[in-house]
């Protein structure tokens, strides 16, 4: 179940429904990391599966972006089986770029046309839904196929769409695609994903935790297990500070390792210095030696 997300399903929910009447559609979902975009991403393909739509999926990762066309094989290896349908030459492209052939020097603009006929030969009657999870990560070839695909879909009945980590140090840059930009939860969604998670939780414990994540669910998620029942419903004090998932603190590890090295500086001086005067901290970070010894009053917050 995805708590606050109505308006996103609806939007997706809008084009998958085009995409069954024949009108093609392409959307970019970019967030921060742990937003939700794979969650929205699997709620769209169970979506389009209830509705007797075909998916396609593939998901970008570090380890194979220097392999060429490895997302493309990915994304197009379950549709393999209407490649005979396509015109011998669209077939030799697609069965170069996939490795299904010896060919060399693939013709990036003819895996191109062949892929979006593939699709289009796919969809028949019933539509297809194409997702791309963290496109960031895709490996050149295949980003530059499947932006291309995008930008000239038109009645095949194929909806594609693809979720992109912002910020991120790889990119996806996608112009003349629409792009729609996922949130953090507000605060009653967050407070019932707390309460699915933790049914025991207190009303104050739910606070502060809502307003400690700030709507980020990923990190809600991880949170709750690490906390014991007595914590959560109250009767014990919450450890302070509070502790982090394995994967969230993978994911802002990573954000902070692209920083400048005077923001990193910056970073670890407030992440030490256990005061809520940004003013304070700023002023450390400038280089004023005075500023540096710092009264102990609690975390490094900005409100407002």
């Amino acid at each position: 179940m995805l708590y606050g997300r109505g308006d996103d399903c609806a939007v997706l929910t809008r084009l998958l429904t085009a995409a069954q009447s024949g009108d093609s559609s392409a959307l970019v979902v970019r967030g921060e990391a742990g937003v939700g975009k794979t969650a929205l991403v699997d709620w769209l393909r169970h979506e389009a599966a209830q509705r007797g739509v075909a998916v396609l999926r593939c998901a970008g990762v570090p380890s194979e972006s220097h392999l060429p066309f490895a997302g493309l094989h990915q994304v197009l290896r379950p549709a393999i089986h209407v490649m005979p349908a396509l015109p011998r030459l669209h077939q030799e492209a697609l069965n170069g770029a996939l490795g299904l052939s010896g060919r060399r020097g693939v013709d990036p603009f003819l895996v191109g046309v062949a892929a979006l006929s593939l699709l289009g030969e796919l969809a028949g009657d019933t539509a297809v839904t194409c997702l791309v999870d963290d496109a960031q990560w895709l490996d050149p070839s295949t980003a530059d196929v499947l932006r291309f695909v995008a930008r000239r879909l038109d009645a095949e009945g194929v909806l594609m769409v693809f979720s992109v980590r912002d910020p991120d140090e790889a990119v996806f840059d996608a112009p003349g695609l629409p792009e729609h930009h996922l949130r953090g939860l507000d605060e009653d969604a967050s407070s019932s994903l707390l309460v699915d998670r933790a049914p025991m939780i207190s009303v104050e414990v739910k606070a502060r935790l809502v307003e400690h994540h700030a709507g980020n669910p990923l990190a809600i998620i991880e949170l709750a297990p690490l906390l014991s029942d007595d914590q959560l419903s109250g009767r014990d004090a919450l450890p302070d500070p509070l502790p982090m998932g394995g994967e969230v603190e993978r994911l802002y590890a990573a954000r902070a390792a692209v920083l400048s090295p005077g923001a990193q500086q910056l970073l670890l001086l407030a992440a030490t210095a256990d005061t809520a005067d940004l003013d304070l901290v700023l002023g450390a970070g400038s280089g004023d030696r005075r500023r540096l010894i710092l009264p102990r009053v609690g975390p490094v917050t900005r409100r407002g």
